[in-house]
């Protein structure tokens, strides 16, 4: 197997049960959570579904601020982050 993201770590339990030998390889160690997915009370999707219109201009506006911040960055234009900051990192 190649690999060990999200679908070698499904996968993997259910081969290594099956197969003689299994060799996995990666090329740098990663770090997975099981996701827990629950089932969604039916108030929690009413709230998005009510609330969808305004959740969805307010993550529109963040990227566009987002893609804004690293346009100024790129082109050497006055940020936030000052360089000083910038320098010790």
């Amino acid at each position: 197997m190649i690999g060990t993201g999200s679908s070698a770590i499904l996968l993997i339990p259910v081969v290594v049960d099956q197969a003689a030998d299994l060799f996995a390889f990666q090329r740098t160690p990663n770090f997975n959570l099981f996701a827990r997915n629950e089932v969604t009370a039916a108030e929690y999707k009413a709230w998005w579904k009510a609330n969808y219109p305004t959740l969805r201009r307010s993550m529109q506006l963040l990227h566009a601020f987002k893609d804004l911040m690293i346009e100024r960055v790129s082109l050497g234009c006055a940020c936030p982050i000052s360089a000083a900051r910038m320098s010790t990192a």
